[in-house]
């Protein structure tokens, strides 16, 4: 019987929102994983720790710029995968680093740093940081590698109403946009599956469950919760479309890493223009005709989880 070595992955930003979970799936699904991270802080020990228990190779590079270590990391793998914050700034300078090292290592397959909008079907001009990402499917296809894009949609941390983080709900733009949105662990479940599927080479892999608007989210919400009142603040289509175009290059946002106008063009692309998700646009492969047996954590089970609603 023909036998076949498990895929060996290189993930970069191991012990992030999306990286851990991502990472731990991979080991899950039968994958040699290095899990790539700057170095161990009291911030990441834990993570580390979990990722390692699972057999997970612990890998350390401080400095992106350092190719001849970035090189021996990736030496060996068949696919190098980032799931880092970005920027405009990182997108443009520290993620080709990598993308380099993968290619000198003789890596197959890249998956850059996406996780969130269906960035190959936005429109070039719209967002300076989405064109940044496009920039960097053109870079893979230079280097001569297959790349899996990764498009989940929204994350639920992100988009349905909740009171762990701020006083009130924020409701942005077109509260009639239909989106889809996804718990961060099943994106892992689901990613760590794509990312080693020989099928989805050379694609792009839409997550398309759970699809509602805003209004339906806080009727669902207020639905749960009768007896509680849930203050709601609406940023306008106006305002977003005003940010996105005048925003300041100030971080202002809470825990953010973006710029005021970063978030306003990510604001127009979730909630204004439609765009976040594009399971019709060509290459693009739907997560749930690859997986048809995963069974997503639905918006009706997160909101009437009091610990998912208020962090109890």
């Amino acid at each position: 019987m023909e036998t076949h070595a498990s895929p060996k992955v290189a993930l970069v930003g191991a012990t992030g929102q999306f990286g851990h979970p991502l990472a731990l799936n991979l080991a899950a699904e039968g994958a040699q994983v290095v899990a790539v991270s700057r170095g161990r802080t009291g911030r990441n020990a834990a993570q580390l720790d979990a990722l390692e228990a699972v057999g997970c190779e612990l890998a350390f590079c401080p400095d992106p710029t350092d190719q001849e270590s970035l090189v021996q990391l990736f030496e060996g793998c068949d696919t190098v995968a980032l799931s880092l914050r970005s920027t405009y700034e990182s997108l443009m300078q520290i993620d080709p680093l990598y993308l380099e090292a993968a290619r000198i290592a003789g890596v197959r397959r890249f998956v850059p740093n996406e996780f969130g909008a269906h960035t190959l079907g936005i429109p070039a001009g719209t967002s300076q940081f989405f064109d940044a990402k496009k920039a960097m499917h053109k870079r893979i296809e230079e280097a001569g590698m297959e790349k899996t894009l990764i498009y989940p949609g929204l994350n639920v941390d992100y988009c349905l109403p909740n009171l762990r983080f701020f006083h009130q709900v924020t409701t942005f733009g077109d509260r009639d946009l239909n989106v889809a949105t996804h718990h961060v662990d099943d994106i892992g479940k689901v990613a760590a599956k794509a990312i080693i599927d020989p099928r989805t080479a050379g694609y792009a892999v839409q997550l398309y469950e759970n699809v509602l608007n805003q209004h339906e989210m806080l009727e669902i919400l207020r639905g749960h919760w009768p007896n509680h009142d849930f203050p709601v603040k609406h940023v306008s289509t106006e305002s977003i479309e005003h940010d996105m175009i005048h925003g300041s290059d100030e971080i202002t946002g809470k825990a953010g890493v973006e710029t005021d106008r970063e978030r306003g063009q990510i604001n127009y692309i979730c909630y204004v223009s439609g765009l976040v998700t594009n399971i019709d646009f060509p290459g693009t492969l739907h997560a749930s005709e690859l997986y048809p047996d995963f069974v997503y954590q639905t918006p009706e089970q997160l909101l009437a989880d009091r610990s998912f609603v208020f962090g109890e």
